[in-house]
C-alpha cells in the first residue's frame, strides 16, 4: 500500500512532492530505532530473560536451532521459530501454551512502558518476540517492508478504517490510495461520473421559477434577480444570463423542454 504513488505530481509547482517519501524515509527510520533499541538495550534485555527463562528459551535459540531460516516477513519468521521453539520443548518433554506465552509478552508493564514514541504495539511486540529468540538483527532488518505494513492505516472492505494510537497525520494521508482504489471496484464508471459540483443552484432555481410562473421576458426577470440583491456587485446579470440559468436548471432537473 505504502509504495503506490510515493511521488505525485504538483500542478503548481511544476514538481514531485516528496511528501509520501519523506513519510515513509521517517517511519523506517523509527522501526530501524526501535530494532536497534529492542537489542542495544540493557533493560529491555533484563526483562527478556525473566521470560526466556520462565518459559525455558536457551540462549542464542535462533542460531543453535533455526538452522538460519530467513523471511522477508516478519509474521512468517517468527511462526516457524516458534514452531521451532515448540518442537524443542516436545523433544525435552515440556509443553507451553502459545496463549500463555503472548499474554506474558503483550502483558508485561515493565516491557511495555520501554516502548518508545510512535511506534505502535503490534511492531514492538514482533521486535520484542524476535530478540526473545535471538534472531539476528541482519536478519530481522530485512522485514522492515512487511513491519511498515503495519505502521500505516488500513481500510476493509466496508471502508472501515483502522488507525492505531501512535497515527500521525502524514501517515494518516496514505490511506486515500486505498480508499481510491476499492471505489472504483465498488462504484461502477466513477472516474467517468460528471463532478457533482453546482454553485448557482439557488440563482438558477429562482431563475427557472420566475420563468414558469410568470409571462415575464428574460429581459424582465435579470432585472428582477438583479433586485433581489443575490448577485455579486462585480458580477452583471442581464438577459444572456437568465438562458444559461435556465439551461443549467433544466438539465441539473432532467427537464428536456426548451
Amino acid at each position: 500500500m505504502y509504495k503506490k504513488n510515493i511521488a505525485t505530481w504538483n500542478k503548481k509547482k511544476q514538481t514531485f512532492s516528496c511528501e509520501k517519501t519523506d513519510t515513509v524515509v521517517r517511519a523506517v527510520k523509527k522501526i530501524k530505532l526501535t530494532i536497534y533499541f529492542v537489542y542495544e538495550n540493557l533493560l529491555v534485555e533484563k526483562e527478556i530473560k525473566k521470560i526466556r527463562k520462565k518459559f525455558h528459551i536457551p540462549e542464542d535459540f535462533y542460531t543453535d536451532f533455526n538452522l538460519d531460516f530467513e523471511s522477508n516477513y516478519i509474521v512468517e519468521l517468527l511462526i516457524h521459530t516458534m514452531m521451532k521453539w515448540q518442537k524443542v520443548l516436545r523433544t525435552g518433554g515440556r509443553k507451553i501454551k502459545n496463549k500463555n506465552f503472548k499474554r506474558q509478552i503483550y502483558g508485561s508493564k515493565n516491557l511495555n512502558s520501554l516502548n518508545p514514541q510512535y511506534i505502535n504495539d503490534r511492531i514492538w511486540s514482533f521486535i520484542i518476540f524476535a530478540k526473545i529468540f535471538e534472531i539476528p538483527e541482519k536478519i530481522l532488518l530485512k522485514t522492515i517492508s512487511s513491519l511498515l505494513n503495519c505502521q500505516f492505516p488500513k481500510i476493509n472492505d466496508k471502508f472501515q478504517i483502522q488507525i492505531y494510537p501512535t497515527t500521525t497525520e502524514a501517515e494518516f494521508k496514505f490511506i486515500w490510495d486505498d480508499i481510491i482504489e476499492k471505489q472504483k471496484k465498488i462504484i461502477p464508471n466513477i472516474e467517468t461520473r460528471p463532478k457533482f459540483e453546482y454553485k448557482t443552484h439557488d440563482l438558477d432555481k429562482k431563475t427557472y421559477k420566475l420563468n414558469q410562473t410568470t409571462d415575464k421576458t428574460h429581459k424582465e426577470i435579470a432585472k428582477k434577480i438583479n433586485e433581489l440583491g443575490i448577485i455579486p456587485k462585480d458580477k452583471s446579470y442581464t438577459y444572456i444570463e437568465v438562458g444559461k440559468s435556465l439551461r443549467r436548471y433544466k438539465k441539473f432537473i432532467g427537464c428536456s423542454n426548451s
